[in-house]
């Protein structure tokens, strides 16, 4: 009987925490009771792991308990109805056997439980189950204090000893061990590539790794074989000399052994070469690492035909033979890096929860019925009376006034709203028509009157200022980036919008369809307006009028931070925008200094804008497509993606893929496609972008499945009606610009709303 971790699909035992004061034992009957209607006795005590806590005083006691039920039993526990409603699963012998080569398991020791079980060996852990750093009796192991490594005893410690790995950052590294794995003792493949893949690694090169550290073969890690391979791996040092160095060639030489055999093949070793060659930016021609391969196997002096032993290999790097891997097999992001930002992020969520319960605090407070009753009545949202009224025109133009100065007001009867600072200012900035972000608007309106009215006119096609100062305008600009650089720095990278939201797709510098759905959807300005708007990203390149889209969201989110969300798009990047026009937009606009002033302080901004978003806990928002599980099992590891991100194809594999990925649209019969996505749970290699991947319906639904989602929302593509239905219609492709590259499409937007998805087109000049 198994029960299947969410998100991640593992198999592990059901489990519960003891109540604190309760025995053992009672736990136990309370648990059997909940699952199989009445106590069942135990059979045996299976195993027992304790686990070391740091900076602490305490540890964590596992016990694996067996216990023998009769088919009614097994048929009640399907339909408990307590903690384990849903999540039981009776799995068959050759299932589990299927289960564990296919990686399913949370720990290989799972397996090894079931089967000592079976064959009557419970207190006897078998020798490939025992780690450094891990005492054991019986069926008792212990992880304890003595996993961290203070002195050097063998060529594993001594490549430790040669990191940056300090007491303090084994500690943190222990710790996010025990963070994945718990309760398990034993790091399993889908725990090790979350981790590694937080690190840059690719699915493929995670497995590779895997293997690389795995060395007893048991598809489990312990702690001390996880900090080993992080440390032969860590960039942060040169390659170790003597013993530790030796133990790092060995991990890169079972990292490249593809097979496991023990042996470097001709097509494995020369993956060495091309890796070294990369690293030295030296040629990639075929013919030059058939080179390095045969003057590689003249100085071993051996035929080029026979595999390479790990012994010669050694050996061969020893002599020089194979020269430069100092310089590859080595994580992208490091190790401390990692932790740092884990830190940091961990620090600034406790703040953030501080703050929270603060707030939460005061609104319970403040909904207490009456004096001494104790009765809550919800907790209400804290309204307040706005500054300033605003009369609207039958031409839809509209007046502002300060409240307090209409003779509607008696300032008797009303008080000054108490604002803090934030608030104030983006009062100031909606209504002051002199602020800065009102200012860019005005300009930005003057233009665009201008620029149509020569084009109705006839006049030259080119962009002009008209009497708008560039200067200046690309002065406060660069200013308006800066403060929502700081509003987006605050913001996580997985977005919680409440409905109604307006969602719309690419804009690509399409500046009249963006004020075409300004005139319809919220004429009066996004803080009069009673919907959220969320922008799926790519609103530069391929347009005419890139500056004018951001410029206009930039100043509506300094007005509107919590109204306006802006999602980052694969445009958003610095080497596409030099391969399309925003580059050259902003040279020709303000000239070539103060164009990459504005150039880079609009792209120091995109490194900071969130990557996807959730609507009302259901609707999954991005501008690409879901990422594969293997970089991200559970949507909240979006919020690990590091801020700034300014090398995303570098920095996070995970933002690059939602950025960038594509659905199937058809059903292709390609035998090698299908396999392709039978080996990667739903995804295959994106050759139409040449980056990234495309995911089948069945990923999309596994996806939605497993985060407690409904449906996607994305953009990227290009659709004549402006919107497409895609996957089982729970799949939207929406795209706001029209007549795209000159084409004839629609631009749409989607209305999230009252438990629909309306698709709202619009008709442009």
């Amino acid at each position: 009987m198994f029960t299947q971790e969410s998100p991640s699909s593992e198999y592990w035992i059901p489990s519960s925490k003891i109540i604190p004061g309760n025995p053992t034992t009672k736990q136990l009957i309370n648990d059997t009771i909940e699952l199989f209607g009445n106590p069942v006795p135990c059979d045996c005590l299976l195993r027992i792991y304790k686990f070391w806590l740091p900076n602490t005083q305490m540890h964590i006691t596992h016990y694996v308990f067996a216990v023998k039920v009769d088919q009614d039993q097994k048929r009640r526990s399907k339909q408990t109805s307590g903690k384990f409603r849903g999540k039981i699963y009776w799995i068959l012998d050759h299932e589990l056997f299927r289960i564990f080569s296919m990686n399913n398991m949370r720990s290989p020791e799972l397996f090894e439980m079931i089967m000592s079980w079976k064959n009557k060996t419970t207190n006897n852990i078998p020798e490939v189950f025992k780690s450094d750093g891990i005492q054991s009796a019986g069926n008792f192991m212990e992880m304890s204090e003595s996993v961290i490594i203070n002195n050097a005893n063998n060529g594993n410690e001594q490549l430790v000893m040669a990191t940056p790995f300090t007491r303090q950052v084994q500690i943190n590294l222990y710790r996010e061990f025990l963070l994945l794995c718990f309760p398990s003792f034993f790091m399993g493949l889908q725990s090790f590539c979350r981790f590694f893949s937080s690190l840059g690694w690719t699915r493929g090169d995670q497995l590779d790794l895997f293997r690389a550290a795995d060395i007893q073969g048991r598809y489990g890690l312990s702690y001390r074989e996880f900090l080993y391979i992080a440390a032969a791996v860590e960039p942060s040092i040169d390659t170790p000399t003597g013993t530790g160095g030796e133990m790092r060639n060995r991990y890169l030489f079972r990292f490249y052994d593809k097979d496991n055999d023990g042996m470097l093949r001709q097509d494995e070793l020369k993956l060495i070469f091309l890796a070294t060659r990369k690293f030295t930016k030296q040629s990639t021609d075929p013919s030059a690492i058939q080179k390095d391969f045969s003057d590689c196997y003249r100085g071993v002096q051996l035929t080029e035909s026979t595999p390479l032993s790990l012994t010669v290999f050694l050996k061969a790097v020893q002599d020089g033979k194979i020269r430069n891997i100092s310089g590859i097999f080595r994580t992208p992001i490091a190790v401390i890096s990692y932790l740092k930002e884990a830190n940091d992020r961990e620090a600034r969520q406790v703040q953030s929860d501080m703050r929270k319960a603060r707030i939460k605090t005061s609104l319970l407070a403040s909904s207490v019925e009456g004096p001494g009753k104790g009765k809550i009545v919800g907790m209400p949202f804290r309204y307040e009376l706005g500054a300033h009224s605003v009369k609207i025109y039958t031409a839809g133009t509209m007046n502002i006034d300060k409240l307090l100065t209409l003779e509607a007001v008696s300032p008797s009867s009303t008080e000054r709203p108490v604002l803090d600072d934030i608030k104030r200012k983006v009062s100031i900035d909606q209504f002051n028509q002199d602020s800065i972000t009102n200012e860019l608007i005005k300009s930005l309106r003057y233009m665009n009157l201008v620029n149509r009215q020569n084009k109705a006119q006839k006049k030259a096609n080119q962009f002009t200022w008209g009497n708008i100062d560039s200067a200046l305008f690309a002065k406060r600009l660069i200013t308006v980036c800066k403060l929502v650089n700081d509003l987006l720095k605050d913001e996580p990278r997985l977005l919680q919008v409440s409905s109604p939201v307006y969602v719309l797709g690419d804009l690509h510098g399409n500046f009249n369809d963006l004020l075409h759905f300004e005139s319809i959807l919220w004429h009066v300005g996004p803080v009069l307006c009673p919907s959220n708007i969320l922008f799926l990203g790519d609103y530069v390149d391929r347009g005419p009028s890139s500056i004018e889209v951001i410029t206009y969201l930039f100043c509506y989110k300094v007005q509107n931070p919590n109204k306006i969300k802006i999602l980052r798009g694969n445009h958003e990047i610095r080497e596409v925008q030099k391969m399309f026009t925003f580059f050259t937009e902003c040279h020709n606009k303000f000239g070539d200094r103060l164009g990459m002033e504005v150039w880079s302080a609009m792209n120091n901004t995109f490194d900071s804008l969130p990557i996807a978003a959730i609507i009302d806990n259901s609707i999954f928002c991005c501008h690409g497509g879901i990422p594969p599980p293997w970089l991200c099992p559970v949507v909240s590891c979006i919020n690990e993606v590091p801020v700034p991100l300014n090398q995303p194809d570098e920095q996070s594999a995970l933002a690059w893929e939602i950025m960038w990925n594509d659905p199937i649209r058809t059903k292709l019969n390609s035998e090698a496609f299908e396999l392709e996505l039978s080996a990667n749970e739903g995804f295959a290699v994106n050759k139409r972008r040449g980056t990234a991947h495309m995911f089948s319906a069945e990923a999309l639904d596994k996806f939605l499945r497993s985060n407690g989602l409904t449906h996607l929302i994305r953009a990227h593509e290009v659709s004549p009606a402006g919107f497409s239905v895609l996957q089982k219609g729970r799949l939207l492709t929406v795209f706001s610009s029209s007549k795209y590259c000159g084409g004839l499409n629609d631009a749409a937007c989607i209305m999230v709303d009252q438990g629909r998805l309306r698709v709202m087109r619009i008709e442009s000049d």
